[in-house]
């Protein structure tokens, strides 16, 4: 598991969300999923905060996602929110369309959550995952 985000990290997406937004309005979720991970590539490559933020991996590309739901204020059925970015950020930077429809890639940090949920939901209903 990667460290936690710090402030100064969780700022340079909320920095760049107006350029990341404007680049997968009204793509398809396959051509959002591909810009998503172009755009963290680059944002890894030039700012020196997240130069070293999961390099291999996705997770630069899905923070992208998650404080795109995020600072739109999306709402989830599910626990998809981290307690420690949620009072911060949720709904702080509308979408300029004011649209709360989740980001069209769906990550694997969301499926993890949703599907965590239904299990959750499973055992309270005493039925097995």
């Amino acid at each position: 598991m990667s460290n936690e985000y710090s402030d100064e990290q969780n700022q340079v997406f909320i920095d760049y969300m107006d350029e990341y937004r404007n680049l997968i309005d009204g793509e398809s979720p396959k051509e959002t999923e591909r810009i998503t991970k172009a755009f963290a590539r680059q944002l890894m490559k030039t700012v020196p905060l997240l130069s070293d933020r999961n390099i291999k991996g996705n997770g630069v590309a899905e923070r992208l996602v998650y404080f795109d739901n995020l600072l739109a204020g999306v709402p989830f059925p599910f626990d998809y929110y981290l307690d420690g970015t949620y009072e911060k950020y949720f709904g702080k930077l509308p979408r300029k369309n004011g649209s709360k429809e989740p980001n069209k890639w769906k990550t694997q940090h969301e499926m993890r959550r949703e599907k965590e949920y239904k299990q959750k939901r499973l055992r309270e209903r005493g039925e097995h995952p």
